[in-house]
């Protein structure tokens, strides 16, 4: 499959490309070059290709605003939490990373979050957040240090209550395991790679409401469009817009209780 920015190493798909050069002296820019795994192998579908390429390719434009630092006094706080969201992807942290698990012991918590944030601080990219934490220190962050903020706050707190680490493309598992689906199913599959399908045409990104009326306003406008084209050709018409309820119920299924679709 032929994406910008779409290579193949090591038998997986990977998203590579330049560093704008104005940046380049930024202190988080480590190298010219940013590399992303998808995590898909060459034999994944296109579908699935397409939705991780998006979310990549967003996941770095994200980053360069970040960085750019472009009107981020006009930003709201949903796109504040987006732009702290792909400080943490581009750099491979995870949400809830420093959050202690509760299943361990009191010692295991401690030395597993003193390793955690060894590593997180060696990243550099909270560097100057840290002198925040100073007692004395009272003065109002700026719109750059309230990002880093909000990322730091998103490795810190649990992930079962993270609503931040959760994306549309996380709804499909949610909705199953909430469902107890048996994924063996032909029709259970066709319901998997519809939403698949709906991801791949809007795009991964952090779960909100309106995430969700987005994805499914243009997966019904990309569905239409397509059933005109074969009806027009004097093929099958394929599903109609009114046949999406479930589909409705799986993208909503990490925001509400889906025990009635």
């Amino acid at each position: 499959m032929k994406l910008k920015y779409l290579t193949v190493s090591k038998g997986l798909y990977l998203y590579q490309r330049r560093y704008p050069t104005a940046i380049l002296s930024h202190p988080s820019i480590k190298t010219k070059i940013y590399k992303k795994s998808l995590e898909l192998n060459s034999e994944a579908s296109k579908d699935l290709v397409l939705a991780a390429w998006k979310d990549a390719d967003k996941t770095f434009s994200d980053y360069i605003e970040l960085l750019s630092g472009a009107n981020i006094e006009q930003l709201e706080q949903a796109r504040k939490i987006e732009l702290a969201y792909a400080l943490i992807k581009a750099n491979d942290l995870q949400p809830g990373m420093l959050s202690p698990d509760p299943r361990l012991s009191d010692i295991q918590k401690a030395a597993l979050k003193e390793d955690a944030i060894d590593y997180v601080s060696n990243k550099g990219i909270f560097d100057e957040l840290s002198h925040f934490d100073h007692p004395e220190f009272d003065h109002t962050l700026t719109p750059e240090l309230e990002i880093q903020s909000i990322a730091w706050k998103m490795l810190e707190s649990p992930k079962a209550t993270n609503s931040q680490s959760i994306c549309l493309s996380n709804c499909w598992d949610i909705y199953s395991k909430q469902k107890q689906l048996d994924e063996t199913k032909s029709s259970v599959q066709k319901d998997k790679s519809r939403f698949h399908r709906l991801v791949s045409i809007h795009g991964d990104t952090l779960l909100s409401q309106d995430v969700v009326t987005e994805a499914l306003n243009a997966y019904v406008d990309t569905r239409e469009g397509e059933r005109e084209k074969n009806k027009n050709a004097g093929k099958k018409a394929t599903e109609s817009p009114r046949e999406f309820r479930r589909l409705v119920c799986m993208s909503h299924a990490a925001l509400y209780d889906s025990s009635s679709c």
